[in-house]
Parts: structure tokens; C-alpha cells; sequence
């Protein structure tokens, strides 16, 4: 569970998609004709909103190397909604999608440790220092101060306080939220309850809130309240490559071993209530204030986090010469108290100055625990409207107080690991041929019994006892997270939207941020070891459905299904055609507009394939990798598809059409059954779960209506698919393993430029629908920058509808797709212990069958497929495919 930077402004992590596009909500009442309270603002309407938002780091400043790992970055995809219901409901869902991957910090130590270690690399210029290494483990020299010096030469005593941040590189990993809320909308009281589940591979959070709010004083005052209630489970698997170097007996009774693995078991839960309170000042000012607590219990670490602790020994310094002791540097997972309660004080005022025709936004947050970590957040954003465009950029400021058990690192008097002492303080010894007979050691080396007789011990096997350092001695809490410190950010960035005709508006923004030690003066003696510099960027897409019913009403039109009929009749029957066909598109007027969005979920899972004969575990390692044996396979592969469906009709018969895609993929792995006379070397890839998310390729080109707007017609698509997804993923880098390539089905492009023609005939009679099409994919390059290439994809679909209601229809469709073998090599570092590691096992044949439904509404048309194989021949050994299921939403402005 990779942790980033909190935002400024907030105690959490980054966690939700374009938080600065939020602003925008409140800065609309404020518009001129708008100044409202929240009760009485903008009627709420149906709507849809897409939006992406990346987050990166610049690289961390390790003082005396470069970490040579990719920096954090964060992809977060999401997708909302809202509708009315009847009697004043309304109905809301989000659909949030975060990807991560790169370095992010597990400890910090004092630079003298070398806890990054260099990695030298042979080149033909000589050795260079291609990256560092984390190592947890390792000794540094402290003088009487406690203060880590350089050398033990006496020239050389200065101390060295620097302190520096321990990277290692995060999995790639996905995070997927879901929520749903009911609501009342009504002239006063204003009821609401909402529910929802986060997940990740080691992390699951289910939350429920309610609330509502009541109006009065002539609704210039609105008066909110709040109650939710959190809970969240950990299953993290630690590390494997720390875990020997990781001390964990504090969590001893939370941890399960599963291989050569650990996995810590935790719960917490969280408890919040919140008061507000909204209030027309004036004409042109409203002032929101918030009060919230909430209740927190449980587990509050990160399990990816450590301590460093510096054991000297319990007799250094004893001397007074002595002048230096070398510490033996261990790395101890964090311990943080198991509640925690924050307050937490909103304040927003905003002013409309009616001659500038502009808004003025001033936020100020408050929070306070009982961890002592106090913060502060100040907020300034000017909201301008231009014409049809609205940009308000800000400038934030954020300040933290440390928490009362932060440390970078701590220096305990008493040995990691010792030879246990008796009550005399004699070294206790073990036969290891009898282990119920113990002896003891005297300071001169003799070895006596229990009896305290001398004993001759050539004729005996002797072992110490080691007795492990005491945790009494050590804080009762204690962390070292960069997060938990004092420090100052600031964040400056600017936001826009652009409303379009029909109930579209364009939204976008960008926000650089930057963590300072001391940006404000005053310092916090952490030298600056975590300081770090980010960008934000997001763009996203809103809709107005409603729009269209006002803009039909204005047309004359007198309902939504009649549209629907419009659509379905006039226009095309593709808007009938399932939900997983691509490139058949409703025709369109010249000038009209079309947007939409597409998800596809395909799953592969259960046995193993050579052709279409399912192979043993023993077939499966001696054959499936070549010449090599394999040592693991895939169980379960999961692919999700999100594009935009971006559509302008150029003519009455031509609609050029833009498909940007963002995909995301998870794999679960398991091992083969090493035979008894081999073991299988520790590999990237091992047994879990695995996760690659990108922006994909994107989709450019032309549909052709052939002729246009007859009941049977032809339509011919010609589309180009631009390289703009990935082919160069690569597994988590780390000290044991170098940095290899993921396999071909785990990079979200083909590298290639592509050319992808399809044929489509669309026809009708009364209530039925039915269409067929040809298309395929043509790689246009021998190889991509790898050094492979797709095979070519050819397939042909055909379907049937028929009409149940007005603007209601089902489906059954037939696909059949042969996809060529892939070539070239893959001309980069990666593994060979899985069959999709190799080219050879790509490729081959399906059939499916799908059962679909389609609805029109309010110039919407929203349909659904699920599809699932009879019949399938791959080409060298795959997963099998087990299902697919397609959404396709799409909108006429």
C-alpha cells in the first residue's frame, strides 16, 4: 500500500481525483445571478463527470547519490453521476480509479549510515553509480553528543546531523472506490446518506455516512450535520527482500507466513461527526463555517514503514577516554498509539466584486490531535469569468507541527542481540546435544556447570543463549515517517473549465506543490532530508443532461422517448448494436457533436491452454517456457478498459471521431511444484497479485455512412491507433533483482502505429435490429522499440436486437476473432520463469456469444453486454479467457 505526500490543506494522502476542481462547485454561486446560499443554489440537475488527474514527484534528494528509481507518480481516473428520482430523490455514484508505482521512502537514517548504497555499474567509460540501494541494516559511528560521525579519525570527530530518507521502490499497485448516496431535495430540510467501498491489494475500507442540513431565516441560513462511521482492514504482505533485515515482534501475534513471505493482519475504525453552518452575509458574502471530530481506533501504522534504531551497547561510554561507539543500525517497524482524536475547524468566506464581475475565495482549515500535530491551512482563490470560460487560480499554504512521537531515528543503550547473563552476570550456555543442560561463562573464559565445576569443553557441543534487546527499553511509540514531522508546503495552480452549447463544460487544472523544512521560517531541525517538489495536472469532462430536455422542449419536441424514437429511427440503428462493438456509430447531423464513454472488463482464469487442451502442472514445467523449466503461472488476469468516445460529424455522412483509452490490469500468480531434485531461484514476478495501469493507445480517424440515413446502411471506419500507451512497464526494481520488462499482455500498448479498418451493415424491420461487421487491426511497423510486434487481428461480429419498449431493447450477438502471432524478441532485460514471458505463447482463436441490453433516454443511449467464449484455440500456452462485460454510454449534443 504505497503512501504519497498529503495534499496541502489535508492530513490525508493524496486520495481523490482533481481535488482542485472542487472549488469550482462552491465558486458558482458567487456568479453574477447566483449569489445564493447552498440551499437555494444552482437547481440540482442530472449529470455526468469524467475526470483524469496525474500527480508526480521530482526525485528525492539522497545527498551523496541518485536513488536511480523512478519517482512516485499517480494516474487516478474517475467517473460520476447524478440523477433525479421521483418525490424530490436524487441519486449519486462515484467510481474512482488510482494507480501508483515508484520510489517512495520506507525509514530515514543519518547520512553517515550509507543507508543508500550506491550500485556501481561496468560501462566502457569505466564504473559509474547507476542508482542506490536501500539497505535498513548497517553500523555508523556516534560520538559521547549520540551524534553519527564520518571516520574515527581523531581530525575527523566533527558530527555530521544530516539525515536522509531510506527510497526503495513501491509495487505498482490500484486502488478502486465506489460510492453511492441518496438524497432528498426539498425547500428546507435536506436528508442524505451515503455508502461506499475503497480497495487495494492489502487495504479494504467500507465507510457509511448521513446527514442533512435544514434552512431558515428566510433560507439566507443553512444549518448541516454529519455522522459517519469507517472501517478499514489490513493485509499487508511485507517486503520479502526487508523482511530478513526487518525487526517485527511487535506484530508478532498479527503475522501469518505464507511461503517466503509474512502477511500483517490489522483492523482500526474510525468515528467523525460534523457541525456547519452557512450564512448570507450580505448581498455579495457568504460565510460556511465547520466543526468535525473524529474518533479514531486501531491500527494506525503503515506497514510499510520503518524505524531505525542505533543499539550501542550498555556499556558505551562507561569509559571516560572513550570517545567513540560503533552503533549496530536495525530497522523496526513503526509502533504509533492505537487511537487518535482530531478536531477539525472549516472556514470559507466568499465575496463577489460586482465591477470586476469576479469572485474572492478565502479557506482557512484547523486541525488539532492527540498526537500533538497541529495544522494550518490558508487558501486564496479569485475566481474570473471570461465569456464562456471561467479560470480561478490559487495559492495554498500549509504548515505542520510534528507529532509527539516522531523521530528520524532513535539511539538505545543495550544490545540488538547479546549473549544472555545470568543474576552474576555470567554468559549462559547450551549443549546442543542436550539442550536441557545449561553452563555459564566467566569473564576469564572459563566454563564451569551448574555446580560452578570447571568442565572440559572439547568433549562438549556449546552454544550461547541470545537474548533479544528489550522493548521496555525503547519508546512505547515511536516513527520516523517524513509525514508525521514538521514541515511547511506551498501550492500554487490555477483551474478552468469552458462551457460548451448543450450542457457540456471542459474542466482542467494544474498545481505545482512544494514541501519545505522550513518555507515559513522558524525550521523544524530536520535539515530538509524530505523536502520535495510535485506537479498536479487533471482534465476532466461534465455534462448536463438535462440540458437536452430543455433543448427539446425549446424544439417542440414533447418527450424523451419520442427523442428516443428520433434517435432510433431517424438517425441510425447502430445505437441498437452491443455494448463490446467498436466503430458503429449513430449518424449525425453536420455540426452536431457526440461524446460518450466506454468500459470493458475482460477476465482470463482457471486452466492453462495449449491449443484447446488444458495441461497438468507437470507439462506445464517442463514444456511451457522453452527450454526452461517454468516455476510459475498465471491463475487469473483481469483487464479493464476506460475510453472517452469523443465524436463530431464533419458532414451529413462523415464523423471524425478521437478514442483516448486509459487501461488498468491485475494478474495473480501461483507456484509450480518444484520437483524434489530442483529448486526454483526466487523470482520478480512470485506468487501475489501484480498491477500495470497507463494511458493507452489513442484511437483517431473517420466513419463513413454508406449511404447515409437510409434504414440499411453501410458504414465504413477507418481508424488510426497512435502509440501512446506503454510497452516498457517494467517489474519493481530492487537491490536483489535488477530491473526487468512485464510481460507482453501486462504493457498497455502495442508500440505500434496501427491502421484499423472496420465494415459495418446496419439494418431493421418494425422492432428488430440486426447488423454484421468485418474489421481488424494491421500493425503498420516491423517492431516497436522493444524489439516485437503484434500479431495482426482479424474479426467478425454479428448481432439481433429486438425492441421490448420504446427505447428499451435486447441483444444476442456472435464474435469471431483469430489474432497472429507475435514478432521479433523482446530486446530488454526480463524474466523467463512464466509462460507469458515468452512470444511464442501469443496469439490464436475465440468464439463468443453475448447477451445484451440497450436503453435510449433523454438523448442518452446507455448499453450493456455480457460475453462470454464457446469455444477457443490459442497459439502456445495461455490462460484461458473466461468472460467480458461492456458498458457503453453516449451522449448527443
Amino acid at each position: 500500500m504505497a503512501v504519497i505526500e498529503p495534499i496541502a490543506g489535508s492530513t490525508e494522502p493524496f486520495p481523490t481525483p482533481s481535488p482542485t476542481l472542487q472549488a469550482l462547485t462552491q465558486a458558482a454561486i458567487l456568479l453574477p445571478g447566483l449569489l445564493l446560499t447552498t440551499a437555494q443554489a444552482a437547481e440540482p440537475t442530472d449529470t455526468i463527470t469524467l475526470q483524469y488527474s496525474r500527480y508526480s514527484e521530482a526525485a528525492r534528494d539522497l545527498i551523496n547519490v541518485t536513488s536511480g528509481l523512478p519517482t512516485l507518480a499517480v494516474d487516478t481516473l474517475a467517473v460520476s453521476g447524478s440523477v433525479g428520482l421521483s418525490n424530490g430523490y436524487r441519486l449519486s455514484a462515484n467510481v474512482v480509479q488510482d494507480s501508483w508505482s515508484g520510489a517512495t521512502p520506507v525509514a530515514t537514517s543519518p547520512l553517515m549510515a550509507n543507508s543508500n548504497r550506491p550500485v556501481l555499474r561496468n560501462t566502457p567509460g569505466g564504473v559509474i553509480t547507476s542508482g542506490a540501494s536501500p539497505m535498513l541494516n548497517g553500523s555508523v559511528l556516534l560520538n559521547r553528543a549520540l551524534q553519527p560521525v564520518a571516520t574515527a579519525a581523531p581530525a575527523d570527530l566533527q558530527p555530521d546531523r544530516r539525515n536522509v530518507l531510506v527510497m526503495s521502490s513501491a509495487s505498482p499497485e490500484m486502488r478502486q472506490q465506489a460510492d453511492v448516496a441518496l438524497s432528498l431535495d426539498s425547500t428546507r430540510w435536506n436528508p442524505h446518506v451515503n455508502v461506499g467501498v475503497s480497495s487495494e491489494p492489502d487495504f479494504l475500507s467500507r465507510f457509511l455516512s448521513t446527514g442533512g442540513s435544514v434552512d431558515f431565516n428566510e433560507q439566507l441560513s443553512r444549518l448541516s450535520a454529519d455522522v459517519s462511521y469507517t472501517h478499514n482492514s489490513t493485509n499487508a504482505v511485507l517486503d520479502t527482500e526487508a523482511l530478513p533485515y526487518l525487526t517485527r515482534n511487535a506484530y508478532a501475534s498479527q503475522l501469518t507466513r505464507n511461503g517466503n513471505s509474512e502477511q500483517l493482519h490489522a483492523t482500526r475504525s474510525d468515528r467523525s461527526a460534523s457541525l456547519g453552518l452557512s450564512q448570507v452575509i450580505n448581498v455579495a458574502t457568504q460565510l460556511d463555517l465547520v466543526l468535525g471530530v473524529t474518533k479514531s481506533q486501531g491500527y494506525m501504522e503503515n506497514p510499510y514503514k520503518a524505524t531505525n534504531v542505533i543499539f550501542i551497547g550498555d556499556a558505551a561510554f562507561t569509559s571516560p577516554f572513550a570517545t567513540l561507539v560503533r552503533g549496530d543500525m536495525r530497522a523496526l517497524l513503526e509502533q504509533r498509539p492505537d487511537q487518535r482524536t482530531q478536531y477539525v475547524f472549516n472556514g470559507h468566506l466568499a465575496h463577489h466584486f460586482v465591477g470586476l464581475d469576479s469572485s474572492l475565495h478565502i479557506d482557512y482549515r484547523h486541525t488539532q490531535d492527540d498526537w500533538s500535530s497541529d495544522t494550518h491551512t490558508l487558501e486564496l482563490e479569485w475566481v474570473q469569468p471570461l465569456g464562456d470560460w471561467q479560470l480561478a487560480p490559487y495559492l495554498r499554504a500549509y504548515r505542520q507541527s510534528a507529532a509527539n512521537f516522531y523521530t528520524p531515528w532513535l539511539v538505545s543503550a543495550q544490545n540488538y542481540r547479546a549473549i544472555a547473563r545470568n543474576n552474576a552476570g555470567l554468559e549462559l550456555w547450551r549443549d546442543a546435544d542436550r539442550p536441557d543442560v545449561s553452563y555459564t561463562r566467566t569473564l576469564a573464559g572459563e566454563f564451569l556447570d551448574n555446580a560452578g565445576n570447571a568442565i572440559d569443553v572439547s568433549k562438549l557441543n556449546l552454544l550461547p543463549q541470545w537474548q533479544n534487546f528489550s522493548p521496555a527499553l525503547l519508546p512505547r511509540h515511536f516513527s520516523s515517517d517524513h509525514r508525521l514531522a514538521a514541515f511547511d508546503t506551498v501550492s500554487a495552480g490555477i483551474t478552468f473549465n469552458r462551457k460548451f452549447a448543450r450542457g457540456l463544460v471542459i474542466e482542467g487544472g494544474v498545481e505545482f506543490y512544494r514541501r519545505g523544512d522550513a518555507l515559513f521560517g522558524g525550521g523544524s531541525n530536520d535539515g530538509g532530508f524530505a523536502d520535495v517538489d510535485a506537479w498536479m495536472a487533471n482534465v476532466g469532462m461534465r455534462i448536463d443532461l438535462q440540458s437536452t430536455a430543455r433543448r427539446l422542449r425549446r424544439e417542440g419536441l414533447q418527450s424523451a422517448p419520442t427523442h428516443a424514437e428520433h434517435l432510433a429511427h431517424g438517425n441510425s440503428h447502430a445505437a441498437m448494436a452491443p455494448a463490446s462493438l467498436m466503430f458503429v456509430h449513430p449518424a449525425m447531423p453536420r455540426g452536431s457533436f457526440m461524446t460518450g464513454y466506454r468500459y470493458s472488463t475482460a477476465q482470463q482464469r482457471g486452466n492453462l491452454l495449449r491449443g484447446n487442451r488444458t495441461l497438468d502442472n507437470n507439462t506445464l514445467m517442463q514444456t511451457a517456457c522453452g527450454t526452461a523449466l517454468c516455476s510459475e503461472v498465471p491463475t487469473r488476469m483481469v483487464m479493464g478498459m476506460h475510453m472517452l468516445d469523443l465524436s463530431y460529424a464533419l458532414t451529413n455522412a462523415v464523423t471524425l471521431m478521437v478514442m483516448p483509452q486509459f487501461m488498468a490490469m491485475e494478474m495473480s500468480m501461483r507456484q509450480l511444484p518444484a520437483p524434489s531434485s530442483t529448486a526454483f531461484p526466487t523470482h520478480v514476478h512470485g506468487q501475489g497479485d501484480h498491477h500495470s495501469a497507463s494511458v493507452a493507445d489513442t484511437l483517431a480517424g473517420a466513419l463513413w455512412q454508406l449511404p447515409p440515413g437510409t434504414a440499411h446502411a453501410l458504414q465504413l471506419g477507418m481508424m488510426l491507433s497512435i502509440p501512446t500507451g506503454k510497452v516498457d512497464l517494467t517489474n519493481r526494481p530492487s537491490f536483489q533483482n535488477p530491473t526487468t520488462l512485464r510481460h507482453v499482455d501486462m504493457q498497455t500498448g502495442s508500440g505500434t502505429w496501427d491502421l484499423m479498418p472496420s465494415l459495418t451493415y446496419n439494418g431493421n424491420w418494425r422492432h428488430g435490429y440486426w447488423g454484421m461487421q468485418l474489421s481488424g487491426i494491421a500493425r503498420l511497423q516491423d517492431y516497436n522499440k522493444i524489439g516485437y510486434r503484434l500479431g495482426n487481428l482479424a474479426q467478425y461480429s454479428t448481432w439481433a436486437s429486438y425492441a421490448v419498449a420504446s427505447g428499451f431493447s435486447t441483444s444476442l450477438s456472435i464474435e469471431y476473432a483469430r489474432r497472429g502471432r507475435t514478432h521479433g524478441t523482446i530486446d530488454a532485460p526480463h524474466t523467463s520463469s512464466s509462460p507469458m514471458d515468452f512470444l511464442t505463447n501469443q496469439g490464436g482463436s475465440r468464439w463468443n456469444v453475448g447477451i445484451g441490453l440497450q436503453a435510449m433516454f433523454g438523448g442518452s443511449e446507455l448499453s450493456l453486454e455480457w460475453n462470454v467464449p464457446i469455444q477457443q484455440n490459442v497459439r502456445g500456452v495461455q490462460l484461458e479467457s473466461a468472460k467480458r462485460v461492456s458498458v457503453r454510454w453516449r451522449y448527443g449534443l
